[in-house]
């Protein structure tokens, strides 16, 4: 052992074993200083989750990396668990938390994929079914031969939800390299939180100590049913949670320790709902209105509350929209209503009023929304366009590793570069403000080189989740 960087207990650990070239993790198993001589120690970031480094970070050359540590279940049913790494990487995980029941679940013979797409993702991912609240011990191992590096592992829980683990369902098997054992030990206990009425709170804490370990969140002293994890949330928080203490019991089969106490703060919701966005979304025959805050159900479908240029209109449904998912993603319940609207609907090029009042939000002390009109336009609307020949278009900047250069583009113009390396990403661009967009089309020329090398290349856009979207050929 000739280094230890940033150790902390709770925090997973990648042991660094180093001057191995290869890029392939049998070349690190077959290193004679492989497992039992490690070079050095890193800890992860617990804000990343299970992610060893930013893919544009670069931890070294000619490395090969364990990750040793334990996974907590926060549900029953079946886990799709993902691995992606640059260069090759593999995921074993145990029936419980005996290493001996190992198994190989995962793995990356290649190098540089998105972490739930890409190449090779019947490799990359595997099947596991577990318990809630059960502990499986794992191993991952990553090799890097040069250029960048890194390890990401994600799961696809039963619920649907695909993300990187989080660090509140990750322990730790090495402390300094060494095994753990004895009673749990907090590094991180939880924080007291201020927060407003009808948000959420989460509490998080980070444990080491000898494993199976089992964990109880407490309210005001009493058990909450089902808090059994690393974190719990608070999903809808009321005005009477203000000065609710919590606290968490962790105990192992030789101890046990209580957190110290952590406080939600709550500043009641005294403000009404407002109007976020009023469109069509060219439906001729609907309406949708997006509020600032979830809404009452019962509020939100009276008819009454709406009218529609004076009620020459009439609106013969309100539908609340509720919380779904949509690719994993969540959308934030009850902020949305879709009105429909009898006879011949909206004419094209035309422009309307909508007025809405009597709307109420959740909060303890109902706030009710005054009489607010506001205008709406049915039609295709108007054209923005942007190109980068002659700098970026006003309002806008790049974004990550982005940059702008000005004889880079077609024939010597000006031209936005995402990334510039093999493998980069976390290149941007953001716009100016848009208001209501209904249809963005994207023309772009890619260079794929002149055949001498693999080389691929591609663009992405980020939308808020709220936002309903549908793909149109240009």
């Amino acid at each position: 052992l000739s280094g230890i960087l940033s150790s902390r207990a709770g925090i997973l650990e990648q042991l660094f074993y180093d001057e191995i070239p290869g890029v392939d993790v049998q070349d690190l198993k077959d290193d004679p200083w492989y497992p039992d001589s490690f070079t050095f120690i890193q800890a992860f970031d617990p804000d990343l989750g299970f992610v060893t480094n930013l893919r544009t970070e670069n931890q070294g050359s000619d490395f090969g990396s364990l990750i040793k540590g334990y996974i907590l279940a926060p549900a029953t049913g079946t886990f799709t668990i993902f691995i992606a790494s640059d260069d090759g990487s593999e995921i074993s995980l145990s029936s419980n938390t005996d290493p001996a029941n190992l198994a190989l679940v995962a793995f990356e013979s290649g190098c540089c994929q998105r972490l739930f797409g890409g190449a090779r993702l019947d490799e990359r991912s595997g099947d596991v079914e577990w318990e809630a609240g059960g502990i499986y011990y794992f191993e991952a191992i990553y090799k890097e031969g040069g250029g960048g590096d890194w390890l990401e592992v994600g799961w696809l829980r039963p619920d649907g939800t695909k993300e990187v683990i989080p660090s509140a369902f990750l322990l730790p098997a090495t402390q300094d390299g060494d095994e753990v054992t004895g009673p749990p030990s907090f590094d991180i206990e939880p924080d007291s939180i201020d927060t407003e009425e009808g948000g959420s709170a989460e509490f998080v804490v980070h444990v080491t100590g000898l494993q199976p370990m089992t964990f109880q969140w407490k309210k005001d002293g009493v058990n909450i049913d089902g808090a059994i994890f690393p974190n719990y949330v608070n999903e809808t928080i009321t005005s009477s949670d203000d000065a609710a203490v919590y606290t968490v019991d962790v105990s192992n089969s030789v101890g046990s320790i209580s957190s110290e106490d952590a406080i939600l703060f709550v500043t009641p919701d005294t403000d009404p709902p407002e109007l976020r966005l009023v469109d069509t979304r060219g439906n001729p025959n609907g309406l949708t209105i997006f509020f600032n805050e979830a809404v009452t159900e019962a509020s939100a479908t009276n008819l009454g509350n709406y009218s529609i240029d004076n009620g020459s209109i009439t609106i013969t449904a309100a539908v609340l929209s509720g919380k779904r998912v949509v690719n994993g993603v969540g959308e934030p319940g009850d902020l949305r209503v879709t009105l429909t609207v009898g006879g011949a609907g909206w004419q094209e090029g035309s422009t309307y009023s909508v007025t809405v009042s009597g709307i109420t939000d959740k909060a303890e002390n109902p706030n009710s929304l005054l009489s607010t009109t506001q205008e709406f336009f049915y039609g295709p609307g108007t054209l923005t366009e942007w190109d980068f020949n002659d700098g970026l278009p006003e309002g806008s900047e790049v974004a990550g590793v982005s940059e702008y250069s000005e004889d880079e583009g077609v024939d010597g113009s000006g031209a936005l570069v995402l990334t510039r390396n093999l493998g980069g990403q976390l290149g941007g661009w953001l716009s100016g403000p848009l208001g209501t967009v209904g249809r963005i089309i994207l023309d772009f020329d890619i260079y794929i080189d002149d055949g001498t090398a693999t080389q691929a290349d591609g663009v992405s856009m980020a939308i808020p989740e709220f936002t309903e979207i549908g793909l149109l050929p240009a």
